[in-house]
C-alpha cells in the first residue's frame, strides 16, 4: 500500500507506505522509479509489528526519510536506498502524521499521542531530530482537549511553526526554537492538510472544515500573519463531502488541493483537486488544474555549482518579483524585489546562497517570477 509520493532530484518518483499480512504484520516499504514509472529498487524496513510509511521526504543529500505511522518509527536511507539509520522514540500510543527536513538539515516530526486507552484525549506532538537521528526536542502540548499536530515547519527566524486540530477547530502554533509556545490560534475548520510559509513572514494552510450552510464538508484555505492573526480564509466545496488530503504551491505561483468528493449517490469518492490563486486565495479551478504563463522562464547552467543565470522575458513593462525557494517551498532568496522592468528579455546570477549571504545545501530549488499578472515557476538543482 502507497501512502506518500514524491518526485525524486534525478526526474523520477519515490513511493513510500508498507508491506506485510494482517493484521498488524507490516513493514515500511520504500520504491524508487525513473521518470516513466519503472521500478528502479526497493527496500523494506522494520521488525516485528505495525511499521506503516506514513510520509516521505528526499533529503538534501540526496537520500530518503521515512517516518512510520506508529511508535514515531524513522528510517534514514542514502540515495540508492540503503540503510543509515532508524530510530524508535515513542510507543504505540504515539501517531505520526508528517515530517520535513529543515534548511541546517534538522528533521521536525509532527503527531500526536493518545494519553490513555480508557480517557482516550489525544496531546499534540512535535519533535525535532539532527540530521544523525538523535533527539533534540521533545515537545508536548495540551489544551485539555483532543490536540494533534498535523504538519511543522521552521520559520525563516528558526521558530517551530505546526498546525493541527484542537477541541475539534483547526489550530495553529508558534513556538521558539527551543519550543517555547509564543501563541496558539483556533480557526474554523476540522482537519488539517498542509502548511507552507510565504513572503512576509506570513502562512498558508489548507484542510477541511463543517459548512455552516448545507451540512457538507468543503475545503478550505487560509492566510494567516506571522503573529497568527487570520488574514483571510477561502471556503469551497459543492452540495456533497469535499475533504482536502494534500496541498501543495502550484508551478504558476498559486496553491493547489487535492483530495476527493463523494458522488451524488453518496457511495464511493472521486479524486478532487482545486486550484487557488496566489494573491487572495480565490478559486482558479476545480478539477485538474491548469496552468501556463507567457514569462519563457529558464536558467543555465541546470545543474549549477556555484551559479546560475535565471532568464526570463517580460510580455510588457511590469513590476516584477523574482524569488527561489527550496524543495519544501520555503522562501530562501530574494533577487528582485517589486522592480518597475521595461518589456523584453531579462537575466539575473544567483549565486547558489540565500537572503543572508549564506550558502545553501545541493539540493532542488525553484525560481519564481511574478511580472504584474504573469507568474511562472522552474525546477533548478543545485550541485556541491
Amino acid at each position: 500500500v502507497c501512502q506518500a509520493v514524491i518526485r525524486t532530484d534525478d526526474g523520477g518518483y519515490a513511493l513510500a507506505g508498507y508491506t506485510g499480512l494482517p493484521p498488524n504484520d507490516y513493514d515500511v516499504l520504500l520504491m524508487k522509479t525513473d521518470n516513466q514509472g519503472n521500478l528502479q529498487w526497493q527496500k523494506s524496513f522494520g521488525g516485528s509489528g505495525e511499521q506503516k510509511g506514513q510520509d516521505l521526504v528526499q533529503t538534501s543529500d540526496g537520500g530518503f526519510l521515512i517516518c512510520s505511522e506508529r511508535s514515531f518509527y524513522m528510517v534514514r536511507t542514502y540515495a540508492d536506498g540503503s540503510l543509515m539509520w532508524e530510530r524508535t522514540v515513542g510507543t504505540v500510543q504515539d501517531v505520526a502524521r508528517s515530517l520535513n527536513e529543515t534548511p541546517n538539515g534538522e528533521i521536525l516530526l509532527a503527531g500526536y499521542r493518545g494519553t490513555s486507552e480508557l480517557v482516550p484525549e489525544l496531546d499534540a506532538r512535535v519533535l525535532k531530530f539532527g540530521g544523525s537521528g538523535s533527539l533534540i526536542l521533545n515537545l508536548t502540548f495540551d489544551t485539555g482537549y483532543d490536540d494533534r499536530a498535523d504538519f511543522a515547519i521552521e520559520a525563516e527566524n528558526g521558530d517551530i511553526v505546526f498546525c493541527g486540530t484542537s477541541g475539534g477547530l483547526s489550530s495553529m502554533w508558534r513556538t521558539s526554537s527551543n519550543g517555547g509556545q509564543i501563541w496558539r490560534r483556533d480557526f474554523d475548520g476540522k482537519w488539517t492538510s498542509g502548511l507552507i510559509e510565504i513572503g512576509d513572514g506570513c502562512f498558508l494552510f489548507a484542510g477541511t472544515t463543517y459548512a455552516s450552510q448545507g451540512g457538507a464538508y468543503q475545503v478550505f484555505l487560509s492566510k494567516v500573519e506571522a503573529d497568527g492573526d487570520l488574514i483571510y480564509q477561502t471556503v469551497t466545496g459543492g452540495p456533497y463531502y469535499d475533504w482536502s488530503w494534500s496541498f501543495i504551491r502550484a508551478q504558476d505561483g498559486g496553491y493547489v488541493v487535492a483530495g476527493a468528493v463523494t458522488e451524488p449517490d453518496g457511495y464511493g469518492y472521486d479524486m478532487l483537486a482545486i486550484r487557488f490563486a496566489a494573491d487572495r486565495g480565490d478559486v482558479a479551478a476545480v478539477g485538474v488544474p491548469s496552468l501556463g504563463t507567457d514569462l519563457q522562464l529558464s536558467n543555465y547552467p541546470n545543474p549549477f555549482n556555484p551559479r546560475t543565470v535565471i532568464r526570463f522575458t517580460t510580455p510588457e513593462p511590469a513590476t516584477v518579483n523574482l524569488r527561489v525557494f527550496d524543495f519544501r517551498g520555503r522562501h530562501v532568496r530574494t533577487l528582485i524585489n517589486g522592480q518597475l522592468l521595461s518589456e523584453g528579455p531579462q537575466e539575473v546570477v544567483w549565486d547558489g546562497t540565500d537572503n543572508s549571504g549564506h550558502p545553501l545545501a545541493a539540493g532542488a530549488y525553484f525560481s519564481q517570477v511574478v511580472a504584474g499578472p504573469h507568474t511562472e515557476t522552474r525546477r533548478m538543482t543545485l550541485l556541491k
